[in-house]
């Protein structure tokens, strides 16, 4: 339930004396749960209290889950022959099986080990390839995960042909000489009554194993209103509310490392309104990191629980006095069962913007709820959001309330 959810993403974040409180209170109220004893166990065993682990590790012992045994025997060293003995599979049907409990549990290099000896025994299951390639992409190998999932989408059986090809085609542009990303970002803005749009094409070409793709891009960042008056300067429209422009730009980006990447270009902006200025080019470099991470039931899953993100990236822009930007943006919450093939997150917001000139208009902090859903049977990267923020600037303390309604989507080909 939501105790079990709490305690792996605790587990995930490091949390560990209150993922082992939480595990106490979960082995008291369930005596029965021996997946709970053996995390509690292990635990223990990590902080070299042996003595304490054993407790719950003897249940596990003498419990009648063969993969918990063969785990908790690893993790005592017990002799090699009694760990082989208790994890070998009687037939392809318990191989396969096991794979299952391994995978359910996180167990993934165990879960490859039964599932390639199901595989072995019987190459026509098409359910065991379909879970390899699952359990290699856990693992981070999707060149391996890629070819299990392309032998599974020729499956008979529809269901695991349709989620074999969608995984297939997921994975696929990380790997073709060719990528082509497009993603867009529009929101409505109630603080300045304005609809804003951030938007790119981007074309990349993979160079054999190098760590690097070079690409051509262009970028959109605009909005619908002409300009807000700026105080020192009367009462015209003279200060835009985003940049106007089109970038276009040729680049190099990495490949994701630890889930960062690090990306630099140089181009030109084209400015398409004549307000505050008339329409001009003016060369555009711009380079920058990105790093994003997701914990706990994010919104593709198919059960309910919390979860927990962060998106942050730091940005060099030459065209704005060669100022770095730097923003943080922070989910927290409930991922809602899904119900009628809507899929729907309740979160709180944690922002934060901040500049190297310390520039008044970049750096503020903001909070507030949201609402994040989609519909089944929509693109997998097309998200609508809503948010109500609060917030504050940091170098003048004057706050502004705001609702953004927009929507995300990304295409990758």
């Amino acid at each position: 339930g939501m105790r079990r959810e709490l305690i792996f993403l605790l587990l995930e974040v490091k949390q560990t004396d209150e993922a082992e409180r939480e595990l106490r209170i979960l082995i008291d109220m369930a005596p029965q749960d021996m997946l709970a004893a053996a995390q509690l166990g292990f635990l223990l065993l990590a902080r070299q209290d042996r003595g304490g682990a054993m407790i719950y590790l003897d249940r596990v012992l003498k419990s009648d889950d063969p993969d918990l045994v063969a785990r908790v025997k690893a993790a005592l060293k017990a002799p090699p022959e009694l760990k082989q003995r208790s994890a070998a599979p009687a037939s392809p049907a318990s191989a396969k099986e096991m794979g299952k409990r391994s995978y359910a549990k996180a167990y993934m290099t165990d879960a490859v080990r039964y599932l390639e000896v199901a595989h072995e025994t019987d190459p026509a299951d098409d359910e065991v390839m379909l879970m390899l390639g699952w359990v290699y992409n856990v693992l981070q190998q999707d060149q391996i995960a890629l070819g299990w999932f392309d032998q599974a989408r020729r499956s008979p059986d529809t269901r695991i042909a349709a989620e074999a090809n969608r995984a297939y085609h997921n994975l696929r542009p990380g790997f073709a000489q060719w990528r082509f990303t497009v993603w867009a970002l529009p929101f409505y803005s109630t603080r300045w009554d304005d609809l804003f749009s951030y938007g790119q094409i981007k074309a990349e070409y993979r160079l054999g194993k190098l760590p690097f793709r070079p690409y051509l891009s262009v970028r959109f960042l605009g909005d619908v209103r002409a300009g807000i008056p700026v105080e020192t300067r009367g009462a015209q429209p003279v200060c835009c509310l985003s940049e106007k422009s089109f970038v276009t730009a040729v680049g190099v980006e990495t490949r994701y490392w630890h889930r960062a990447m690090a990306w630099a270009e140089a181009g030109a902006a084209i400015r398409y309104s004549s307000i505050p200025d008339p329409g001009f080019r003016v060369p555009d470099c711009r380079a920058g990191v990105s790093y994003s991470r997701g914990f706990g039931r994010l919104l593709g899953s198919e059960a309910a629980g919390l979860f927990a993100e962060s998106h942050d990236d730091g940005v060099f822009v030459s065209r704005f006095g060669n100022d770095t930007i730097a923003y943080s943006q922070n989910q927290a919450g409930y991922t809602v069962r899904p119900f009628g093939g809507l899929r729907v997150q309740l979160y709180a917001n944690a922002n934060l913007t901040a500049d190297s000139k310390r520039q008044p208009w970049a750096n503020f902090a903001e909070v507030g709820p949201g609402l994040r859903f989609r519909w089944a049977t929509m693109p997998p990267a097309l998200v609508f959001t809503v948010n109500a923020l609060r917030g504050v600037y940091l170098q003048t303390t004057k706050s502004f309330s705001d609702v953004r309604v927009g929507f995300w989507y990304a295409l990758t080909r």
